[in-house]
């Protein structure tokens, strides 16, 4: 063999690890790829649950208030854990409705849960939820 070159199957075998450590390459960045991806997934779910949780809160809230007084209006911002969440009650449609809205930083809705009940047949009487519905605004 003459100095400076090389024999073919060094040049094969150079050549098959050239592919192998391509392809090594193409598979991390795909995985890479994919955590990320779950990993941004989760996030969205993580502060869905969080506004989720912070509308029922809110509602619960709702109720609590509409249980001392069934028929008085009342509209309150509440900041369970970091979150802003808006709570009314008011007269909707001939029914008593308790409204709780988990705001973003922006003041738009991400999750608004809705409680329809009806006033006490007498006085001192407990008030009667109708409805629940819990809307999602993504």
């Amino acid at each position: 063999m003459k100095p400076g070159k090389v024999s073919k199957r060094k040049g094969s075998t150079a050549l098959v690890f050239l592919l192998f450590l391509s392809s090594l390459l193409t598979l991390s960045c795909g995985l890479l790829f994919y955590m990320e991806k779950g990993r941004e997934s989760l996030g969205i779910y993580e502060r869905g649950l969080q506004s989720v949780y912070a509308a029922e809160s809110g509602a619960n809230a709702g109720l609590a208030r509409a249980a001392r007084k069934p028929s008085e209006d009342w509209e309150k911002d509440l900041y369970p854990h970091g979150h802003h969440v808006h709570v009314v009650i008011k007269d909707v449609d001939r029914h008593r409705e308790i409204r709780s809205d988990a705001l973003d930083g922006n003041g738009r809705p991400l999750r608004t849960v809705r409680i329809c009940y009806a006033l006490p047949s007498v006085e001192g009487g407990n008030i009667t939820v109708e409805d629940i519905i819990s809307d999602g605004h993504f």
